[in-house]
């Protein structure tokens, strides 16, 4: 399959459908999903995933994956953080690090205390310039406000008027983050991921399956208004809800409570992929990958 010819639909990160295969296709036909564009973006990608545990388990499934493709003699392949992970061995480094949400300060989920932009700081040097950057943690704020403000998810009017208050503060704290981001990350490609509707506990009710995740509203609300400021700051927007629209029931598409499965994670990350090509291909900027010294 050719790779894209022409700038894609932005916002929304190539939006499309899922085939019978479970590959997905972009709407608009002159813009096609390459299934693997690495050998031509350079001969060692660097993807930092910045999130949650969806972050962890996209890492994981793409290692099993172990996918190889052969250009001459050479093969390529995803591997991660161990020694091997190297120009030498691998074409596609994949590093899943975790934070703990958007606020700038905690305590945040289960007590952890280190700000998002001070996590970066401390495993930065593990991941210098990384090619891509990806970011999404709403099942962390979420399950702040459960653990720590629970009133701030009660659908009760009380309930919402301090979601909105909470909201409010969440977008200001998400801005400055994605510009402290940016400035530390000049020549990467940056991208936000919004969140895939959790299973809800039935049919009738509103509420997560998963304990601590508040009810579908407070992940909507996070998904619009994180899409909105990422948009606006110049950031690339990948929407797993609309990845996910076209199935009825979340068993669908998630692998469990919460999580995407495995083939909807590995086609998002051929997403973010073509949006690197896509992006280099537009601005005319060489690969990173002649940019860094290793």
């Amino acid at each position: 399959m050719p790779s894209i010819t022409k700038a894609c639909d932005q916002p929304g990160g190539l939006l499309g459908r899922w085939a019978g295969d479970k590959t997905w296709q972009p709407f608009d036909p002159t813009c096609t999903l390459d299934p693997w564009p690495v050998p031509k973006l350079g001969a060692f990608l660097r993807v930092v995933l910045f999130g949650d545990s969806v972050e962890g388990l996209m890492a994981k499934d793409l290692r099993a994956d172990n996918r190889t493709v052969c250009t001459g003699s050479a093969a390529v392949h995803i591997c991660g953080d161990s020694a091997a992970a190297s120009e030498a061995c691998c074409a596609v480094q994949v590093s899943p690090v975790f934070f703990y949400g958007a606020w700038e300060s905690g305590p945040y989920y289960a007590n952890n205390t280190t700000p998002a932009i001070e996590v970066w700081r401390h495993v930065s040097h593990l991941h210098q310039s990384p090619d891509i950057f990806v970011i999404s943690a709403n099942f962390w704020d979420v399950a702040r406000w459960e653990e720590h403000h629970p009133s701030v998810l009660e659908l009760t009017e009380s309930g919402r008027q301090l979601f909105q208050q909470q909201l409010a503060l969440w977008k200001a704290h998400f801005i400055t983050l994605l510009h402290r981001l940016q400035k530390e990350l000049p020549n990467t490609t940056l991208i936000y991921h919004t969140t895939a509707f959790p299973a809800l506990v039935n049919c009738t009710s509103s509420k997560h399956m998963h304990r601590g995740l508040g009810h579908r509203e407070h992940v909507q609300q996070l998904n619009a208004a994180g899409a909105q400021i990422a948009q606006a700051a110049g950031w690339l927007v990948v929407d797993f809800v609309q990845m996910s629209a076209q199935f009825s029931e979340a068993t669908q598409y998630l692998r469990d409570a919460h999580h995407p499965s495995p083939w909807f994670l590995r086609q998002a990350f051929q997403i973010y992929l073509n949006l690197h090509d896509q992006r280099l291909q537009a601005s005319k900027i060489p690969s990173a990958i002649g940019m860094k010294q290793y």
